[in-house]
């Protein structure tokens, strides 16, 4: 190992020694890059499987938003205080990390607003227990889940009643057996 002390009081430290001039090192420093022909056949399940296994899923924060419709619609001035009583509310269900309320161009906010919890249980609870909760005499809140949207974006416009079966009796067990 070199140490190197230099006129303008700077020391430098290095596992390799300088060169005479004191520009850089003598030696090169190691090439970690894989030969051309390697092929790497270990799985990252196999290497690491606690880390793997810890590794955020696709759906992962999505499962755990919920959207808010029918809050009250005000401007920057009231926000914060709005923010605050919906925190009250929903803060029994597990952390909220995320919150988005969108503002029309007046700076106001449009009705209808985005929580993201920390667990997706969080997210189903506040759901169960927040749908049709009244805020106000003018304000009862709709909530779902963000990924109940695809199922709502299916329903088809036209409703189609739905196909006639044929009844069959369904004998009762303990009926049968007597």
């Amino acid at each position: 190992m070199t140490f190197v002390f230099n006129l303008n009081r700077s020391f430098h430290h290095s596992p390799y020694p300088r060169s005479e001039d004191g520009s850089g090192t003598d030696e090169e420093e190691p090439d970690f890059s894989d030969p051309e022909d390697y092929v790497d056949n270990i799985r990252d399940e196999d290497l690491l499987p606690d880390l793997v296994a810890s590794r955020p899923k696709e759906a992962d924060g999505i499962d755990s938003v919920i959207v808010i419709d029918g809050i009250p619609v005000v401007g920057k001035d009231r926000l914060e205080k709005l923010k605050s009583v919906i925190k009250k509310i929903c803060d029994k269900f597990g952390k909220v990390v995320n919150e988005h309320y969108p503002l029309d161009e007046e700076e106001k906010t449009k009705g209808y607003m985005f929580l993201e919890f920390g667990a997706h249980g969080s997210a189903v609870e506040a759901v169960r227990t927040i749908n049709n909760y009244k805020l106000d005499k003018q304000h009862t809140f709709q909530v779902n889940l963000f990924t109940d949207f695809d199922k709502y974006l299916t329903i088809p416009d036209e409703w189609e009643p739905p196909k006639e079966e044929e009844y069959q009796d369904q004998v009762s067990q303990s009926y049968a057996t007597r």
